[in-house]
């Protein structure tokens, strides 16, 4: 199934607000720290496990830009 304009650009735009509502200091990157926030809210992991899943995520350094979230 093909998505068609309207629903891509619903979706980027969904994609979008997320990032925004989890870039709490609104510098473009999301942090451990951040990202561990929005993950615990679903899951109880530790800081490590929350570094773990950022490193096999391709992310070193500890944040996500909003191009690798958009991925």
């Amino acid at each position: 199934m093909v998505a068609s304009d309207e629903e891509l650009a619903s979706l980027e735009s969904r994609i979008d607000a997320a990032f925004r509502r989890l870039d709490v200091d609104h510098n473009g990157v999301l942090s451990v720290a951040e990202f561990g926030h929005a993950v615990r809210s679903v899951a109880p992991l530790t800081d490590e496990e929350v570094r773990d899943i950022l490193k096999e995520a391709g992310t070193p350094s500890g944040q996500i830009d909003y191009s690798a979230f958009t991925k």
